[in-house]
Order: C-alpha cells, then structure tokens, then sequence
C-alpha cells in the first residue's frame, strides 16, 4: 500500500462498515463488507464493491474487498482495499 514503511505496524480485521450510496438515488445507509481469507466453514468471503477511484473520482470500478486495515502503528484507520489497491 502506497505512503507505509516495511517497519510500521498493521492492525488487521475481516470486515468493516461502510456508508453504502446508490446509483439510483435511493437513501444510503450503513453496511457490513467483508473481506476474509477464512470466515465460515473455512471458505473465503470476499465482497464485491463498486466504488469511486480516489485517484480518479470520475470514474467507478468494482472489485473484490480484499482486506481491512483498522490501525497503522496503533492510529487508528478505516481501509479497505483489493490486492494493493485502495478502495475506501
């Protein structure tokens, strides 16, 4: 992930919530996306999401959640990202 050293501290999760939004203007509310190698019965869950790319705002991908980062040495943060790449 872009801006972290190999030295700094990861605190991890299996899943996070999220302000999901509509396309169709419907009122957004808040949603469980999870992103987990193992979950239930040892299967991987790995939800999919449309999002806006940060480095692009005017365009919208979908990917698979990945992973969850919930601290960076001990500050607390809320990413979620596919492979390497930043999605929220």
């Amino acid at each position: 992930m872009p801006g972290l050293l190999g030295a700094q501290k990861l605190t991890v999760g299996n899943s996070t919530l999220i302000h999901a939004t509509f396309e169709w203007g419907a009122k957004g509310f808040e949603q469980r996306v999870r992103a987990a190698r193992t979950l239930y019965n040892r299967n991987p869950l790995w939800d999919h999401v449309k999002f806006k790319d940060s480095s692009n705002p005017d365009v919208t991908r979908l990917g698979l959640a990945r992973f969850v980062i919930r601290a960076v040495d001990g500050t607390a943060r809320r990413t979620l990202g596919d492979r390497l790449n930043r999605i929220m």
